[in-house]
């Protein structure tokens, strides 16, 4: 069992004497995820580990950084980011025969869900900004202390784009046979078609308008005979300034 962390430790912020009395869980605010934490907690605990890092294999060998794992289920190291499959091309260069080779084995990536001991708050600089697998981990890891890895196969979905945001209502749509999601008080009127999209609330899309892959946000009214494809549409008027996309009368359209 590890030594508590008390305020004895040190002045302390309010933050972290609310933080020092037992273990607790944090996660990135961006993720929906089905991952058990209960199992992660009771590894934890069971492993008597300074942190606990759930991680998932990189099947898709997106842009995350590699973690590297040792024989005894410690992380060693946050590399850097996978190579994708390598493409090969004909001698001819014929695209049409190109060819795709695998990599046998996945990355593991962290999913910025972590349950922590107390004591990892000693890693923690203090009075600055600081990246927990750049600034906390890595030092702690080299004063040897039991940081492991607990990993998961469950769903996991990162929405740190818009089109990971929509991709995973899509995924999530799609496991309960639905192909559009809509909140309170959204019409769609006769004639029209909503397909592989999420409608916020109070949106409105007007008759014979046509919509595939689209996100639309609060109160959003879509005239009738439309067709936006693979777009997030927002209200004018909720934004300050138009950093990109289109205007369209009290519309915003972003390409995803």
């Amino acid at each position: 069992m590890r030594k508590r962390y008390s305020a004895t430790s040190g002045a302390l912020d309010p933050l972290r004497e609310q933080l020092c009395g037992d273990d607790f869980v944090v996660m990135n605010g961006k993720v929906v995820t089905n991952i058990d934490l209960s199992a992660a907690v009771a590894e934890h605990r069971a492993r008597g580990a300074l942190a606990t890092l759930v991680l998932k294999e990189n099947v898709a060998r997106e842009h995350f950084s590699i973690v590297d794992v040792d024989a005894r289920g410690r992380i060693t190291r946050f590399a850097g980011f996978p190579e994708p499959e390598v493409s090969e091309v004909p001698i001819d260069g014929s695209a049409s025969q190109q060819t795709v080779v695998p990599i046998d084995t996945a990355p593991l990536m962290f999913t910025g869900i972590q349950v922590l001991s107390p004591e990892i708050l000693e890693y923690v600089p203090r009075s600055r900004f600081s990246h927990s697998t750049v600034d906390v981990y890595p030092p702690a890891i080299r004063a040897g202390e039991p940081i492991i890895a607990h990993i998961s196969n469950a769903d996991w979905f990162e929405m740190s784009t818009l089109n990971r945001y929509l991709e995973a209502n899509l995924r999530l749509m799609r496991n309960d046979g639905r192909s559009m999601i809509a909140g309170q008080d959204c019409v769609v009127a006769d004639g029209a078609t909503v397909e592989e999209s999420v409608l916020w609330d109070r949106v409105s899309v007007g008759q014979g308008a046509h919509l595939n892959h689209v996100v639309l946000g609060d109160d959003v009214q879509i005239p009738a005979g439309a067709v936006v494809e693979r777009a997030v549409v927002v209200r004018r008027s909720n934004m300050r300034e138009v950093e990109r996309g289109e205007v369209r009368g009290d519309n915003i359209i972003v390409p995803i």
